[in-house]
């Protein structure tokens, strides 16, 4: 959005004359104060256009905004110059401010009912930005600040407290390769599992059971080694090929033997495995050269157990988990426990609220007052803490209502955090899973 400020308007409204008549003085701070009021207005404007792109560029009708940038020009101005006309400029710049926002903005952010969806980056950028503004000691964010406080807000709420809300039951599917995934809901992601014990859908009397690091070791270690026949090689792509899906046994840096080729014995090191489902076949790419072409010799490399697995192992690194099973898994497997979910962070678009709505409604007011007073600190707001503390003082009777509204359900083995559950359906699914056991 090109921001259009007329000259003359802003001399005639605080000097009385066309900018061609003004004295050097007073059209070089006429210049300033327009420059300067073209930035505020265009990071301001960023809040409120209702199409704004993800790269923050507005396309709404610029017409309110230059008479806000015009109006803001004007106070600037006089404040340098003509401070004695300031009281009867400053009530005419916010008029114009107002109407920009009432304008450009369809809902209200500050009258929005804080349910559902309606919580959204965009929501949040403009009932910050709005508060900034309207404050006596007004002061001025850009999309940048806003978003860094946002996302503090959501990650301070999320850690505040071991909500129960944090939990959810989930399904894992084990792979043949041992590679898991889960029926989360978009938008959520495990963070750390809530249960030691995993019950198996096709048998609810079996348990995969969670195990030490040590005893883990032990059990793996007395695994059969694997001897496999090496039905290609491939001196351009630098792979060996074997039968069926071995993808478990040779993850990214593990090593293994090639004897009795005609030209590959030797150790090499796995860059990367993938079976075709099409030829039965597991290609492993290795970080050396491969120098004969001819399809002979055994594989040899660390074996494993296979099975149904009766202990896992489930350890985060960083962004990423991983899961060992002894044994081995033979077949696919679903098993069934609680896990905590990973916080929010960000949300990636404007409309997006997947994140925010991993929290329930009541909380959502609370991400915008944290996020106004993490702004209003950035911004060296001296009444930040002063936010913080009106904010606490309103979440503390919710966290209580929280507790009690979260307790354990040990006939039904839910938690309505949501005040969404029906019990019926539940009993029945209940029923369903485990039976007159449960």
């Amino acid at each position: 959005m090109a921001l259009t400020v007329d000259t003359d308007t802003v001399a005639r409204t605080v000097f009385g004359i066309d900018y061609g008549s003004a004295s050097t003085p007073q059209s070089e701070e006429i210049d300033n104060a327009i420059a300067f009021a073209k930035i505020r207005v265009l990071n301001f404007s960023q809040f409120f256009t209702g199409d704004l792109d993800d790269a923050g560029s507005p396309s709404q009708p610029a017409t309110v905004w230059n008479h806000w940038a015009t109006m803001e020009a004007a106070v600037l101005t006089a404040t340098k110059l003509r401070r004695e006309i300031l009281n009867e400029l400053v009530p005419l710049r916010n008029e114009a401010l107002e109407l920009a926002i009432n304008t450009t903005t369809t809902t209200s952010p500050e009258a929005a009912t804080v349910t559902g969806a309606t919580v959204t980056l965009a929501w949040l950028r403009r009932y910050i930005a709005i508060r900034c503004v309207k404050r006596r000691q007004r002061v001025w964010p850009n999309v940048d600040i806003v978003d860094g406080a946002i996302n503090k807000a959501l990650t301070d709420l999320w850690n505040r407290h071991a909500w129960h809300f944090k939990q959810r039951e989930v399904i894992f599917t084990i792979a043949t390769n041992g590679t898991v995934t889960d029926d989360l809901a978009t938008g959520e992601e495990v963070d750390s599992l809530a249960t030691r014990e995993l019950v198996y859908r096709d048998d609810t009397s079996l348990k995969l059971r969670w195990t030490t690091r040590e005893d883990m070791t032990l059990r793996r270690a007395d695994q059969v080694d694997s001897s496999l026949a090496v039905t290609a090689a491939d001196t351009g792509a630098e792979t060996f090929t074997v039968a069926g899906d071995k993808t478990h046994l040779f993850p990214s840096g593990r090593s293994f033997t090639v004897a009795g080729s005609t030209g590959n014995d030797g150790t090499w090191y796995v860059s990367s495995s993938s079976y075709s489902s099409g030829s039965d076949a597991t290609t492993i790419t290795v970080t050396g050269d491969v120098t004969d072409a001819t399809a002979d010799g055994t594989i040899t490399v660390a074996g494993y157990d296979t099975g149904r697995p009766d202990y896992f192992r489930w350890e985060g690194f960083g962004s990423a988990a991983t899961w060992v099973f002894y044994p081995f898994p033979d077949s696919e497997y679903r098993v069934m426990g609680w896990c905590y979910l990973k916080g929010p962070t960000l949300p990636d678009s404007l409309s997006d609220a997947d994140e925010i709505n991993l929290f329930p409604h009541e909380f959502r007011p609370f991400i915008a007052d944290f996020g106004l007073a993490y702004t209003l600190k950035d911004l060296d707001s001296p009444d930040w803490q002063q936010q913080v503390t009106d904010a606490e003082n309103r979440l503390a009777p919710l966290l209580q209502e929280t507790d009690n509204r979260g307790v354990q359900d040990d006939d039904l083995g839910v938690l309505d955090i949501y005040n969404d559950f029906d019990r019926s359906v539940a009993t029945q699914r209940n029923f369903e899973r485990y039976g007159d056991s449960h």
